[in-house]
C-alpha cells in the first residue's frame, strides 16, 4: 500500500509539524528517547478528548499538545523521505503501517519497532479518553464553544492577530508574519518559509477556515480542519501583546 497525501498537505506538514526538528532521524534513534507521557484521563485536554470521540485523534494532535515522544518526530522525518505522512496517521492508519514493515524487504522494515511502540501511545491516549468520556456528563443542546465563552474584551485581540497573520500569509510577506511571531520562535518559522511564498498562500487560505478551540490568559489555538485531519495554529501572549508561536 502506497502513502502519498496531497502535495499541499505535504508541504504544511513539513511547516507545520516538523519546525522543531533539528536533528536527523539517525542520531535521535541513536538516544534514548523519553518514556510515552503517563496521563490519566483528567489531565486530558478537551480538545484531545473531542478528537477521540469523533474517531480523528492523529500522531500530529498529539504533537501539537505537546504529548508526542520526541523519538517519534525525528520518525516522522525519516519516513516523509519515503512519502509516508506519519504526522497524519490515526490508529488504523499506524497499524496498516506495523503490517507493512512486518513483510519481508519492505521499506518500512527498519522502523517496525518503532512504529509499533508509536501504536502503543496512540492506544494509551484513546484508552485514557474512553475513560474520561464514560466519566463525563453531557453538556446537552445548550452546550457552548470556547469561542461563547470569551469575554469580546479578551476575543477581539486574539481575533485580530490571528486575521493579521492570516492576511501577511495571503500577501505572501514574510516579513509582516515575523513582525507578528513571538521573538524566540522568528527564525524558526523564517527557517520554513523563506523563499516558499507558494506555502504562505496556502497557508493563508486554509487559516481563513479556522475554528478558536482553546483560549487562556496567555495563549489561544485555533484549529483548521483538512479532511480528516485537524492541524493548529497556536498564539501566545506576551505582556500587553498576542503573538504567534506556532503554525
Amino acid at each position: 500500500m502506497e502513502y502519498r497525501p496531497l502535495k499541499a498537505f505535504r508541504v504544511l506538514v513539513s511547516v507545520i509539524g516538523l519546525i522543531a526538528v533539528a536533528s536527523p532521524f539517525a542520531s535521535a534513534q541513536a538516544q534514548t528517547s523519553p518514556a510515552p507521557p503517563s496521563l490519566g484521563p483528567s489531565d486530558l485536554p478537551a480538545e484531545l478528548l473531542e478528537l477521540a470521540r469523533r474517531d480523528a485523534l492523529t500522531v500530529h494532535a498529539l504533537r501539537a499538545w505537546g504529548l508526542l515522544p520526541e523519538r517519534f518526530t525525528g520518525l516522522a522525518l525519516a519516513l516523509r523521505a519515503q512519502d509516508i505522512d506519519l504526522l497524519r496517521a490515526d490508529l488504523p492508519a499506524l497499524n496498516r503501517l506495523v503490517q507493512d514493515a512486518a513483510v519481508a524487504g519492505s521499506v518500512l522494515a527498519p522502523y517496525r519497532d518503532d512504529l509499533g511502540a508509536l501504536v502503543d501511545v496512540l492506544k494509551r491516549m484513546l484508552q485514557a479518553a474512553a475513560v474520561a468520556s464514560t466519566a463525563e456528563v453531557d453538556a446537552g443542546p445548550g452546550a457552548v464553544t470556547v469561542a461563547d465563552r470569551l469575554s469580546g474584551e479578551i476575543r477581539a485581540p486574539i481575533d485580530r492577530v490571528a486575521a493579521h497573520v492570516e492576511d501577511a500569509l495571503l500577501a505572501q510577506d514574510l516579513d509582516a508574519l515575523l513582525g507578528l511571531t513571538h521573538p524566540d520562535r522568528r527564525e524558526a518559522i523564517w527557517a520554513e518559509l523563506a523563499g516558499v511564498e507558494a506555502d504562505m498562500l496556502i497557508l493563508g487560505r486554509w487559516l481563513q477556515e479556522r475554528n478558536l478551540v482553546r483560549a487562556s490568559g496567555d495563549a489561544a489555538e485555533f484549529d483548521i480542519a483538512i479532511g480528516d485531519a485537524v492541524l493548529m495554529m497556536r498564539l501566545v501572549r506576551e505582556g500587553d501583546q498576542w503573538l504567534l508561536w506556532d503554525l
